[in-house]
């Protein structure tokens, strides 16, 4: 019988203990301009144990090396190291520091740079408005110290293995961060029969009705940060692809990420008249990440699972996961995804998709529209990941993602959605 865990130390819920007042913790503001880091110590003093400056890259790193620290915050420009490699630097030292930009550099190459390979969380803009920051902080120190408690890295410490950083997914992520477009990519995933065969049925589904053979041409028509998700999603389940007796199918999984991801983008598009932001496009792909692990590492919980949530038809599926095996599929997917050094963005995304309203969530009207997103994914699978009958989102949820209770019922995106389904498949 396996053993339960809290997901805190001392126990508890972690959901509750999110951006909870009491939590603090230490912040390291890294800046060459004197009078700035005064302004960050003054600002952020209010939600911190402690504020310490440094003037350069080797001041911070001197820092880091003698105490704990929960955040920094870093300019782009130190007179002895630039701030990409000196947050690339604590990545790789302590990785369980959460890493901030804080810079007037808006160029959108560096800000994707620094995001999408991990070396930062969020970058925000000079000059940065205080109650935002202080907020912003906050809500980060609060979910660092959930993901680094012993309850959470114990679980972790029981697996057999831990998952591996997305290797392949890093190398497409590197190669764009270098400038490289399809001329480079394409030959790297013409070696990778698995990951080259998804782009081509993605590509030729009903969604695009094209009908395209060549990977190079695939990557034209799709652009490269679709392909970018692509081979995350391929990566990420190739990982988890184990079958359990009592568990949801990988291909149900499968299915309902990909389904889900295309919810998301097509409602933020019918609200917004815009893309979803980059750092964010992959959230509902990856949503559902804790229950691939489940499946993997808790293959003789899924049973235990399935069985209370038919007696407890009231219940949420977080509360059960919680009492059968100590977390819930946000909270594990939630940690992994911050091993993995993904946008924090995505991290809180994973953490609050059933509970997108909580008042300590950042994202809120994104998170929102992907719980939207999720119920809009399961009304139209055939066969439902809990082979059950989906909730729709509360009226608050709904209200905070901007969307009439009418679009749930839109005819046009429940065809889109089934079409892309029935094309579906591992």
């Amino acid at each position: 019988m396996l053993k339960k865990w809290n997901a805190i130390t001392g126990g508890g819920n972690l959901e509750l203990c999110i951006g909870d007042k009491n939590v603090q913790g230490t912040i390291l503001c890294v800046d060459d301009d004197a009078n700035v880091l005064k302004s960050l110590q003054r600002t952020l003093m209010p939600c911190a144990d402690s504020v310490l400056l440094a003037y350069s890259a080797e001041e911070a790193l001197a820092l880091i090396d003698k105490q704990p620290i929960d955040v920094v915050i870093c300019d782009m420009q130190l007179p002895d190291k630039s701030g990409y490699e000196t947050l690339n630097h604590i990545r790789n030292q302590r990785p369980e520091i959460t890493r901030l930009v804080l810079s007037a550099d808006t160029s959108k190459d560096t800000i994707m740079k620094l995001v999408l390979d991990g070396t930062a969380s969020i970058y925000l803009q000079k000059p940065w408005k205080t109650t935002l920051l202080q907020r912003l902080v906050e809500h980060l120190i609060s979910i660092r110290h959930v993901l680094n408690g012993k309850g959470l890295r114990n679980i972790l410490s029981q697996f057999n293995g831990l998952p591996a950083l997305p290797q392949f997914h890093q190398k497409i992520v590197r190669i764009i961060n270098n400038g490289g477009g399809v001329a480079e990519i394409a030959p790297v995933l013409e070696q990778e029969p698995t990951y080259a065969a998804m782009v081509l049925k993605v590509v030729n589904s009903a969604i695009y009705g094209v009908s395209i053979g060549s990977i190079r041409q695939s990557m034209v028509y799709l652009g490269l940060n679709t392909i970018r998700n692509i081979v995350l999603t391929c990566e990420v389940f190739n990982q988890f692809s184990v079958q359990k007796p009592g568990c949801c199918g990988v291909t149900s999984l499968w299915t309902h990420a990909n389904l889900c991801n295309y919810a998301f983008h097509a409602l933020h598009r019918r609200l917004y008249n815009k893309p979803v932001r980059d750092e964010m496009a992959s959230a509902g792909l990856l949503h559902d990440i804790g229950h691939l692990a489940m499946m993997k590492y808790f293959p003789e919980s899924c049973d235990n699972i399935k069985r209370e949530r038919r007696e407890n038809p009231h219940m949420s599926i977080c509360d059960i996961e919680r009492r059968v095996i100590g977390v819930s599929h946000s909270e594990l997917g939630a940690l992994i995804l911050d091993m993995w050094n993904l946008p924090s963005c995505i991290i809180e995304a994973c953490l609050f998709h059933h509970d997108p309203t909580n008042e300590k969530v950042f994202h809120t009207d994104e998170i929102a529209i992907l719980c939207t997103a999720d119920y809009l994914a399961r009304v139209v699978q055939k066969e439902a990941v809990q082979k059950e009958a989906a909730d729709p989102p509360p009226a608050d949820v709904l209200k905070a993602a901007g969307i009439e209770s009418a679009m749930l019922e839109d005819e046009e995106l429940l065809v889109e959605l089934a079409t892309i389904q029935s094309n579906l498949s591992l």
